[in-house]
């Protein structure tokens, strides 16, 4: 049986599928319809009705999109269906025809046979064919529906007339009676993904278009425009129309969310984005609940990958999108990821075909790599939909996928060993692969150590020193004094190095030790150095004096001073400055002299500063030096 699909299919007018067809005027979906990937179904009899199950298009599920290349096609002018698919799929597109109670197939055809595509972007007709698809009678918005499909369709082929009694001339109800026929044709497993688009036949040529892209969180709503159903919202790309000029007023629909509108106005060549999200309104402190049912029962329930029970199994979940899985076992037998709104409860119901409709097999199962390690391939064997999982306990082993749905390649890369050989067993498919590797690979040897140095106080003391090398590297520690020693004094691999050293008996001023430990040096100090007293004789500057012309201009004067000494500097002149006006220990102070006016009284000036204690004598004379 078909579950959480959506087949809106709609009328298309061009070749010959549907002459006489008139135009369909907008429409909203009936009350109770399916409605984008979301699922109608039976409750389990304890309350009589029906309940909505909410989902969103998780990104791994199969999804396709359909357009046309205009938006408004005039009699008997041709055109191109685009389309789009995320993965390789079979591709089915029917005209509908209600008024002639018939479904009729329009791709594949006779002249256009081959319909199975790589994930991408495609069109009809498809390269390298002659025929054509031009527009007929009458006027008016026509609609088109696009299948895509895991395997083929049997038993279904090129215009094949599928009656039933249509109900409606709207998509909406068209998608009912399609999916119940459909049902009964797919195999099992079959992964479906349906969308619709529509155009306009007109009389006159229309000017140019524009486009109008739509998403909406979560995915899956359908978009109508000024009324009209043109398509659904998809989770991998932008629903996209071509448009002509003009302002629409757009409606994003999800049943149990708020509509969100918006009038766009589209200009010839221009794009316009419209992003409607849905739990935008939706109360995200609220609960509300989930009933999980399933045939056969006791299918293990994981939601956001944590074991919750088996079915049946009521579940209060916070508002907001939830990861569900069902498992027989260790193999997942049905994904999706479902919105849960508020106070509102909603039933899943899934029908498998037993216990465990999905088996998997691997191969290889072991595997043998050398010290150097390397990659090597593991194939999946699953049908279409089932989904699987890889793992590894292991941090020299990693995969790559670590999740699929049916038959495909893990690559399983393996580290080199520097050590003893080992082997590790993962898990892929549910399915054991037993992975051994031999040892004796000679390592890199790089060291660092942790601390690199410590200070002791003058009673002794021992401090813990890690060294960091890869495994099978072997390294020294050594001390060049006596009164400090190291334990052990070598090793392999990563290791510690207890330093210690003993008391200090002059327990004055201080003592220090470079040590060698794996190659990096230690830095080991005990005891507190003397201090010095900073007197007038700790300090000097050189040189003492300067001269300037009336121009002014600077000189650097070098301060010596001990180390832990602090000093100033001062000018009583403020034709003069200093930089830094202070400092600790030896350093440079820049004097800058201002210029001088040539002429007056008197003719020199002087100034005296200090710095560091220490008399600078300054003099500046009118007179214009002679020379350079």
């Amino acid at each position: 049986m078909l579950k959480n699909v959506l087949l809106i299919v709609a009328a298309l007018l061009l070749a010959t599928a549907c002459y006489g067809q008139e135009g369909f005027p907008p429409q909203d979906p009936p009350a109770g319809i399916i409605t984008p990937d979301h699922t109608v179904v039976e409750d389990d009899g304890d309350t009589p009705g029906i309940t909505l199950f909410f989902m969103g298009i998780a990104e791994d599920e199969l999804q396709s999109n359909i357009r046309m290349d205009k938006v408004a096609y005039v009699l008997g002018e041709t055109g191109v269906i685009q389309f789009d698919v995320n993965q390789t799929a079979y591709i089915y597109v029917w005209t509908v025809c209600p008024t002639a109670n018939r479904i009729v197939q329009l791709f594949p055809s006779a002249n256009d046979p081959a319909n199975h595509f790589a994930a991408g972007s495609h069109t009809i007709p498809t390269p390298g064919r002659t025929y054509r698809l031009q527009a007929g009678p009458p006027e008016g918005w026509k609609w088109m529906q696009i299948m895509a499909l895991s395997h083929p369709l049997a038993g279904v082929g090129p215009h094949t007339p599928i009656p039933f009694p249509a109900l409606d001339l709207s998509p909406m109800v068209w998608s009912q009676q399609f999916i119940a026929w459909l049902s009964q044709e797919l195999p099992a497993g079959t992964q479906q993904a349906f969308n619709f688009t529509s155009y306009r036949i007109v009389g006159t040529p229309v000017v140019q278009q524009g486009t109008l892209r739509v998403t909406s969180s979560p995915a899956g709503a359908q978009v109508f425009i000024d009324g009209i159903p043109r398509g659904v919202t998809a989770q991998w790309q932008p629903f996209e129309i071509y448009l002509a000029p003009g302002t629409y007023n757009t409606t994003v629909r999800l049943a149990g969310f708020p509509d969100h509108h918006r009038t766009v106005d589209i200009v010839p060549g221009g794009v316009q984005e419209f992003h409607a999200d849905l739990m935008d309104h939706v109360d995200p402190s609220g609960h509300g609940t989930l009933r999980i049912l399933s045939h056969p029962p006791a299918l293990d329930v994981y939601v956001g990958g944590t074991y919750r029970g088996a079915t049946p199994l009521s579940l209060s979940l916070p508002v907001g999108v939830h990861s569900v899985q069902l498992r027989s076992g260790a193999l997942p037998v049905w994904s999706r990821n479902v919105v849960v709104l508020p106070l509102i409860t909603q039933t899943i119901t899934v029908t498998t075909s037993g216990p465990s409709p999905c088996t998997y097999t691997i191969n290889p199962t072991t595997a043998s790599l050398p010290a150097a390690g390397g990659s090597f391939p593991a194939s999946v064997s699953a049908a279409a939909g089932c989904a699987w999982t890889a793992s590894s306990p292991c941090p020299w082993v990693s995969l790559d996928p670590t999740s699929g749905s049916g038959s495909e390649t893990v690559t399983v890369n393996v580290s080199a060993n520097p050590g003893s050989p080992r082997t590790c067993t993962l898990t892929v498919a549910g399915n054991s692969l037993a992975v051994s590797q031999s040892g004796g690979l000679v390592p890199m040897c790089l060291y660092s150590i942790s601390p690199t140095g410590h200070g002791f106080p003058t009673a002794g003391g021992s401090v813990s020193v890690a060294v960091n090398t890869a495994t099978g590297c072997t390294w020294t520690a050594t001390s060049p004094c006596a009164w400090i020693s190291v334990h052990p004094s070598s090793g392999t691999g990563p290791g510690t190095v207890v330093v210690t050293a003993a008391p200090y008996p002059l327990a004055m001023g201080q003592r220090t030790c470079t040590l060698t430990i794996a190659g990096r040096e230690f830095s080991a100090s005990q005891g507190t150095p003397i201090v010095l007293p900073c007197l007038p004789t700790s300090y000097s500057i050189s040189p003492t004096s300067a001269s300037f012309s009336r121009y002014g201009g600077s000189v650097s004067v070098n301060v010596s001073a001990l180390s832990h000494c602090t000093w100033s500097a001062t000018s009583p002149c403020e034709w003069v400055t200093l930089s830094p006006s202070n400092g600790t220990g030896s350093s440079t102070v820049t004097i800058t002299v201002a210029s001088w006016p040539a002429f007056g009284i008197p003719l020199t000036r002087t100034c005296t500063v200090t710095i560091a204690g220490k008399e600078f004598s300054i003099t500046q004379s009118r007179a214009i030096p002679l020379g350079p």
